[in-house]
């Protein structure tokens, strides 16, 4: 039998800042968490355990549902843990008390809540990034020049990615990563142009560019896709169209000129590009999770934004929740086990884990 338990505190919290979830604005609030430990040797997870609790009491302020999560053993209720998916968020925390009170560990955090509609971003990380070479879509009824300006905004929109403040750039693969089902040295694309993978546990960006004539106007079609290491993708599309000069002196007077028609169709591409890329240096790393050995390992590290205070959040389909921690960290890859010793750990491979910065 399953039950979800929250602290009194906790309840008290999620009422006091019931308005602070309906808000677009940034606050700080104030949790605390507890855990008992199951024996000495659950000193660490219990402590984690702890801290998770008061993270999720500040998230309530920022517009949180809340799951269960018990820890079972023999058919007994061994821990309670109330976590949270991802509907709120919090956006920065720091620990400002930890002690132990005979087997419970108390901790309280100080943290920055939003709902995630929030714009605010506190700190961020880097992405590693790899972009694939552009595509560009030009028919023969384009405009010479149409071709050759789409060329120029792609080359200004891989600049604009790799010079971004929250990317480390890998690199421009030689082609985008296929799942053709041909072998490398069977794919003819692959032996003439190469074939460069991204970095594991990169994000890849992959640009393409369309234009389209109609009529007396240019449409041109730009989607910008950024996949992460946890296989999900975020997807922008921007249609830009601009009449097109047609020679003669009376354009100079209407403004019908190629100089209007190419800043038509470059409109917002950049900053579409730009806000892209923010948004995703503020989502927490995350990643899919394999097996190695006994434990499970991602493809991420200290470089993709984790550290050992680093905790990791699986959502299941249903109910279930299960809390990681990190064992070995590495610059690209790391380790991990369940917090709760009866989670079988080779269950959770394949699935998608987010991480939470403890500072522990």
């Amino acid at each position: 039998m399953r039950r979800t338990v929250m602290l009194p505190g906790l309840i008290a919290l999620a009422f006091a800042f019931s308005g602070a979830a309906r808000s677009d604005t940034a606050r700080t609030v104030i949790a605390t968490g507890q855990a008992t430990m199951q024996s000495a040797a659950d000193s660490d997870a219990a402590r984690r355990r702890a801290l998770g609790e008061a993270l999720v009491g500040a998230a309530l302020a920022g517009g949180a549902q809340l799951v269960g999560y018990s820890a079972m053993s023999q058919a007994r209720i061994t821990s309670d843990l109330t976590v949270l998916r991802a509907t709120g968020q919090v956006l920065s925390h720091r620990v400002i008390g930890a002690r132990l009170d005979g087997q419970t560990w108390i901790i309280e955090v100080e943290a920055q809540v939003a709902p995630l509609a929030a714009r605010q971003c506190a700190g961020g990380r880097v992405l590693a990034l790899s972009i694939t070479q552009p595509q560009i879509t030009a028919p023969p009824q384009a405009p010479a020049w149409a071709a050759v300006l789409a060329e120029t905004l792609a080359a200004d929109l891989v600049a604009t990615a790799a010079g971004h403040p929250r990317v480390a750039f890998d690199g421009v693969l030689a082609r985008a990563p296929a799942s053709s089902g041909i072998a490398a040295q069977h794919d003819y694309v692959a032996l003439t142009r190469g074939t460069v993978a991204p970095q594991p546990g990169a994000h890849v960006l992959t640009l393409s560019l369309r234009l389209a004539p109609q009529g007396n106007a240019l449409a041109m079609t730009t989607d910008i896709t950024l996949s992460g290491p946890d296989g999900q993708s975020q997807r922008r599309q921007i249609v830009t169209d601009a009449r097109l000069p047609r020679g003669e002196a009376l354009d100079l007077v209407t403004g019908r000129t190629r100089a209007r028609a190419e800043a038509d169709l470059a409109r917002g591409l950049s900053d579409t590009l730009d806000a892209l890329l923010d948004s995703a240096g503020c989502q927490a790393p995350s990643a899919i999770l394999a097996r190695s050995g006994d434990g499970l390992e991602v493809p991420i590290g200290q470089r993709h934004g984790l550290s050992r205070g680093s905790l990791g959040v699986i959502e299941g389909a249903g109910p279930e929740t299960a809390l990681l921690e990190i064992v070995t960290l590495r610059g690209d890859r790391a380790t991990l086990r369940p917090l709760d010793p009866s989670v079988n750990a080779a269950a959770l491979a394949g699935a998608r884990v987010h991480f939470v910065e403890t500072g522990l």
